[in-house]
């Protein structure tokens, strides 16, 4: 499960509207009830919101609407999603390309050696990726490159994904982003590049395992079961490439949720975030109490 990580929170990534993956089961992802931690009569005059957490891309057939979740969408007033405006392809594109490239790269093949370049050669052949373009791209935007067709070929739809459904039931209410397309991106950037080949690296080890990896990681979302979200192998065994993709953006969000929370104002916010923000005691919940919220676990 080592690029698996990129379906958890990568928000950006798109997807082809293929058929490959279908899965019939319902389940009940992981909803917190934030609140502050205050007597009950204060309480009722600050704002609160729900935390939920979310896979952006998803099959056919993965049922994840509950009553308790429906009646939390229904009380809250705005939604807080990862990023805005990524329904402008157009524009998410320019931003990527304009990253992507800004600088001189060497042959995407001379970045791994041995049997991982054999691999990478026989990866970019069968998924019909154009060498010359993965070339021209920095390795951090090649190897997201890589693992969009993989996800691609699983059939994975951001149309049912959990953002693009939310957005939907919130058309006619406040939407609100924690992070911009461009930060989204930079936190790929500002990797090393010795950090960014061994991103690529994993991808190219891992690409034939892309269907039961992501299939234990999609029951485990819908069960609810947030131990077994995130993966410690590959990429993410690395820490400060961890640091860099969760710990530092789940201490921003934190701090920008406390902010919502302690504002005037009587407001229910719904927050959904890629759920591997919310895993062990460097996520989103835990930072949450630890600063003194009251979290409670509603399914």
């Amino acid at each position: 499960m080592r690029y698996i990580f990129l379906f958890l929170f990568l928000s950006i990534i798109s997807a082809c509207d293929s058929d490959t993956i279908q899965i019939n089961k319902s389940g009940a992802p992981a909803l917190w009830k934030v609140r502050l931690d205050t007597p009950h009569e204060s309480s009722e005059t600050q704002n609160s919101l729900y935390l939920f957490g979310t896979v952006h891309l998803l099959p056919e057939g993965a049922a994840w609407s509950t009553p308790a979740l429906e009646k939390a969408i229904d009380a809250s007033d705005i939604l807080v999603v990862e990023t805005l405006g990524l329904e402008d392809t157009a524009n998410i594109s320019e931003i990527f390309l304009q990253m992507a490239q800004d600088e001189q790269t060497p042959a995407i093949l001379s970045r791994l050696t041995g049997k991982d370049k054999i691999a990478l050669d026989q990866l970019i052949d069968q998924q019909n990726l154009s060498e010359n373009i993965l070339s021209s791209m920095e390795t951090w935007a090649a190897t997201l490159a890589i693992a969009n067709s993989l996800t691609d070929e699983l059939g994975l739809k951001r149309s049912l994904g959990v953002e693009t459904i939310l957005s939907k039931h919130f058309k006619d209410r406040e939407i609100q982003g924690l992070e911009t397309a461009a930060s989204q991106f930079a936190v790929f950037d500002n990797l090393s590049e010795i950090q960014q080949r061994a991103m690529l690296q994993s991808v190219v080890q891992d690409a034939h395992k892309s269907e039961e990896a992501f299939l234990r990681l999609l029951n485990a979302w819908l069960d609810g079961d947030i131990d077994n979200l995130l993966s410690d192998s590959g990429i993410m065994a690395l820490p400060i490439v961890r640091k860099g993709l969760l710990d530092d953006r789940n201490k921003k969000w934190a701090i920008k949720l406390n902010k919502i929370l302690t504002q005037e104002g009587k407001k229910q916010y719904f927050v959904a975030v890629g759920a591997a923000h919310l895993v062990g005691e460097k996520g989103v919940p835990k930072l949450l109490e630890k600063a003194g919220y009251r979290l409670e676990r509603i399914q």
